[in-house]
């Protein structure tokens, strides 16, 4: 898939479609740290759907991007998790690039077991990115595994809500690899619940039928990590499009991109905060 066969261009979703999104880590104008002095990561909160009495609030939260390695630090790992876990979800989804590039070299001690503490109450998924398939692509199913996460690979998983209500999950395989599997997305409109999509490249969001989620959501761009005066996108990676960082709609559907939580290449962002993504989606 390429960015040429867009037909028409994604645009950004307004207050009609019943998505909205603010920041918390603004105040006054000013930047603010939504953990303590030192962490690097900043909440975003968003809304999907509508809060109306008899509704049920799901809260997700998304992890993407991590890109862990084996000089990570485990204590800026740790206060990600304790942000994580204040958030309360009942959803954790992992959308792509867990690690910097699959190796045989172990990850720092104890990573996986600070993850493995983050904690939902409808359980942790994961769809995989291109970077976690590079080299040893086996390592990070392994490690997604010991750290809780059901990964799924052009999969699709049910799980059983209060009130008769249902969740469908669809699992993209990452598609810089050509691994996507559209089969897995062609059904979702047949299903009943709430359906939420998982992808690593944004592009990726043009394999889901129109009107056949009610959220997808990806990552891979890092918002484009370097950002300085008007040079804002200088650098994309392939299957980004014209979808950098926040809400869209592809074919109908709300798309949003994560500006991820790790880094790529020279190990560095500027001026392009890491972002934890919290979604309050509230069903009928």
């Amino acid at each position: 898939m390429r960015d040429a066969s867009l037909k028409t261009a994604p645009r950004p979703l307004d207050r009609k479609s019943g998505c909205s999104t603010w920041n918390i880590f603004t105040k006054n104008g000013r930047p603010t740290l939504t953990d303590r002095p030192g962490s690097p990561f900043l909440v975003t909160r968003h809304r999907v759907g509508e809060d109306r009495p008899g509704a049920l609030r799901l809260r997700v939260v998304q992890l993407t991007d991590l890109h862990l390695h084996p000089g990570y630090p485990p204590q800026k790992l740790a206060r990600l998790a304790q942000l994580v876990n204040a958030q309360q979800p009942d959803l954790i989804v992992f959308t792509g690039d867990f690690l910097r590039h699959a190796s045989p070299h172990p990850l720092p001690p104890g990573v996986l077991g600070i993850l493995s503490g983050i904690k939902a109450r409808y359980g942790r998924y994961a769809v995989r990115g291109n970077h976690d398939l590079r080299g040893w692509p086996s390592q990070t199913a392994c490690c997604l595994k010991r750290a809780g996460f059901t990964l799924l690979r052009n999969q699709q998983a049910a799980v059983p809500l209060p009130g008769g209500r249902r969740l469908v999950l669809a699992g993209l395989d990452d598609g810089v690899y050509h691994l996507a599997d559209p089969r897995t997305v062609r059904a979702l409109k047949k299903e009943r619940g709430f359906r939420l999509v998982l992808a690593h490249e944004p592009m990726l969001a043009r394999l889901v039928p129109p009107g056949a989620a009610e959220l997808v959501l990806a990552g891979h761009t890092h918002a484009g990590q370097l950002r300085w005066l008007f040079a804002q996108n200088f650098w994309m990676p392939t299957l980004a499009g014209r979808c950098t960082h926040g809400w869209y709609a592809v074919n109908g559907n709300p798309l949003y991109v994560s500006a991820g939580l790790g880094e790529s290449g020279i190990g560095l962002r500027i001026l392009c905060p890491a972002e934890l993504p919290v979604f309050d989606c509230w069903l009928k």
